[in-house]
């Protein structure tokens, strides 16, 4: 009899599990914030809060572990070159959940999964100034667009579809068809 087995089940074999905490993770790196239920986030946060504690080293050797894992590369170098160095003064605490409510289908309580530092937002770009015309534009005649001719296409009937009639088959005996 085994005991003391971490995890939670999910009603799932080992493999299903270990996709479904895999695809969860892929996700959560991905966008920063998923939807899920409050049972899968309960069982996929660990794992990610271990991803981000790998990561934060930054060695080959913490990459190649999340790689194995996680089995996307792109994945891998975001968590690393972008999610980690968020945290490196965090000792842990990398995620929060949030209740949203529950499901409208099975009533399952669902929850909002993201990391506690989200990425900022990009720096608003300063305008660019509207040049003023020069001397030579000015002079200069603009130049007209014309609108392309539309080139007429010929209209091909289409073949019509004629159903053919079935008899009726209620009321008639065998042999009278």
């Amino acid at each position: 009899m085994k005991k003391r087995i971490g995890g939670k089940q999910l009603n799932r074999d080992t493999t299903a599990r270990k996709a479904l905490l895999r695809g969860l993770t892929v996700s959560l790196v991905e966008k920063e914030t998923i939807e899920t239920t409050a049972a899968k986030a309960a069982a996929f946060r660990p794992v990610v809060e271990k991803l981000v504690t790998v990561a934060k080293t930054g060695s080959v050797q913490a990459r190649r572990q999340i790689q194995a894992f996680v089995q996307d590369g792109a994945v891998v170098k975001k968590l690393v070159d972008v999610i980690a160095p968020r945290f490196k003064q965090v000792k842990g605490g990398y995620t929060r959940v949030i209740r949203v409510g529950s499901r409208r289908g099975d009533d399952a309580v669902m929850v909002r999964i993201s990391f506690t530092k989200l990425a900022e937002p990009a720096p608003a770009k300063e305008m660019a100034k509207v040049a003023t015309p020069t001397e030579k534009t000015e002079k200069t005649a603009p130049i007209e667009k014309t609108a392309p001719k539309a080139v007429a296409t010929p209209k091909v009937a289409k073949p019509k579809v004629v159903k053919k009639a079935t008899k009726p088959t209620i009321g008639i005996r065998r042999g009278e068809r």
